[in-house]
């Protein structure tokens, strides 16, 4: 209810600095939460989903060999995945120093969806996972 509501102030907001909405959201509604996702992207600031990998999954995905990634269904990412939206995915070879461009793959975002999977890293048993579609940026 608070997002869409948000969603509704900023889309009639048009000429509001983002700082002022956002001041004026959260004196609102006392909540940051959400808020500063809108504000972000009122600001024209790319909104980038940030993803590490092992190095087999990263080659996989460099290669095309590999279109899609997956998360465990947890809170902790369908909080990051669930009711967002995202411009760009970066996928990291594991944690790469600052500047290292060798080791980025940035693709653009585009969709979401949550299945039950058997898979090597996750173990025997059936997961519910996020498959994050991973799509070349022409």
């Amino acid at each position: 209810m608070l997002v869409c509501w948000a969603q509704r102030v900023i889309w009639r907001a048009g000429e509001l600095s983002a700082g002022l909405l956002y001041e004026m959201l959260c004196r609102q509604t006392r909540t940051r939460t959400h808020i500063a996702i809108y504000a972000n992207a009122m600001d024209g600031e790319m909104r980038i989903l940030h993803l590490h990998l092992k190095k087999k999954y990263f080659d996989q995905i460099a290669s095309g060999e590999k279109t899609l990634e997956f998360r465990r269904a947890t809170d902790y990412w369908r909080k990051r995945l669930i009711g967002r939206s995202y411009d760009e995915v970066w996928l990291y070879l594991g944690y790469p120093k600052r500047g290292d461009e060798s080791k980025i793959i940035k693709r653009r975002w585009s969709l979401v969806a949550k299945e039950t999977i058997l898979h090597e890293e996750f173990g025997d048993e059936p997961v519910e996972v996020f498959c994050i579609s991973i799509l070349k940026i022409a």
